[in-house]
């Protein structure tokens, strides 16, 4: 039961992969079509380069699987085809990839320029029109202003007569009128400064919106080239804008090429070792038992246990072959063949200075003898 749920849990994240390796194969196709599109000189061969360049695209993301098939069916052609194929189509790909991630960012570039301008020009002016209004103080409101002006032309000058009616609106020069039309004047310049100052006002009101509406665009350097620019200070070293900036488009060329090109035959490997044949049994015979392995009766240890010095003594090299084997048997050891215990026991024996003879037709050694085996004591009735 744990087995069928993780196999349900695997293909589930390879369905997962594969549709997000088609979104960078479109993606790919895409830009592939759109940088090829924009080389051309008529609409016919744009559509034309485009549509190679798209195609080429898709098979590139085919070339792993024909790579793989290669491999597994030793085609040796096959895989170089497809290799040479992968690699050409995935350079111009990679071209398209960066031409595309260059120029979205001179156009974010220009984009954050004109923001910058367009911030400035506006701060100026907010500038102009703050000095400005505060230069004109705190005016009357204008209808107050203009009120008063009324009152005056409407003041009675010789019965029913106004001096609006006497100075023509103050444009004549009338005696009885000339200080009424002053004051009229004077309240005239008021109103002007009074209009002046709500203008401005608006003004000010309608900068500062508009300044809200940009606020980050105050600076033209790229905010992420700029931090990655900065991460250099921590290693004492300085990147140039422009550096970071390529370098962020190869990465992002990178990245689209990578997962398109790779990206459908990496997330397909359990599918694909899945489909694979079971590897056949083997029909090698079984193992025979492991037999223990004896430890070699060495020579010289045998020498030491059963031999001692005797004047009188001549043992035979059968009689000391014999004694060898018995000793073996009780230590359950491996014993030497007879041409190798005879020449091993010779060459210790000279190095001892033991005295080599012969009996008969048979090698024997002199002033030797076999050390007697103690009895082993009776068990108690």
């Amino acid at each position: 039961m744990k087995e069928r749920d993780s196999d349900h849990f695997v293909d589930v994240l390879v369905i997962l992969g594969i549709a997000a390796s088609l979104v960078l194969i479109v993606g790919s196709v895409l830009l592939n079509f759109r940088m090829a599109y924009r080389s051309a000189d008529t609409e016919f061969d744009a559509w034309l380069y485009g549509v190679v360049a798209g195609a080429a695209d898709c098979i590139k993301a085919m070339m792993p699987f024909a790579i793989a098939w290669g491999i597994r069916k030793r085609d040796r052609l096959a895989v170089i085809g497809a290799a040479a194929v992968f690699g050409i189509f995935t350079l111009y790909s990679f071209s398209s990839a960066v031409g595309f991630a260059a120029q979205h960012r001179i156009a974010k570039a220009a984009e954050r320029q004109g923001g910058a301008e367009k911030y400035q020009d506006l701060k100026d002016r907010y500038t102009r029109a703050k000095s400005a209004r505060d230069a004109l103080g705190t005016p009357r409101a204008p209808s107050v202003i203009e009120q008063e002006r009324a009152d005056i032309l409407a003041t009675p000058v010789y019965g029913r007569r106004t001096i609006g009616d006497l100075s023509g609106e103050c444009t004549l020069n009338r005696l009885e009128a000339r200080e009424p039309c002053e004051r009229w004047r004077r309240l005239g310049v008021e109103l002007a400064t009074a209009k002046e100052a709500g203008r401005l006002d608006g003004e000010l009101t309608d900068v500062r919106q508009k300044l809200d509406t940009v606020p980050a665009a105050s600076t033209t350097e790229d905010p992420q080239a700029a931090a990655i620019s900065k991460l250099g200070g921590w290693f004492d070293r300085t990147f140039r804008s422009d550096d970071v900036q390529l370098g962020l488009a190869l990465l992002l060329a990178l990245l689209v090429e990578a997962g398109s090109g790779l990206g459908l035959y990496l997330v397909t490997t359990p599918w694909r070792d899945a489909a694979l044949p079971a590897p056949k049994e083997s029909t090698m015979p079984p193992k025979l038992p492991v037999m223990p392995v004896k430890r070699l009766g060495e020579v010289d240890a045998f020498m030491l246990a059963r031999l001692h010095p005797a004047t009188d003594g001549v043992l035979t090299a059968p009689m000391l072959y014999e004694a060898y084997l018995g000793w073996c048997r009780e230590g359950g050891l491996a014993p030497f063949t007879v041409p190798a215990f005879i020449t091993a026991f010779h060459a210790i024996a000279d190095e001892l200075g033991i005295e080599r003879g012969s009996v008969g037709t048979d090698a024997a050694w002199r002033n030797v003898s076999f050390t007697p085996v103690p009895a082993l004591p009776e068990r108690a009735l």
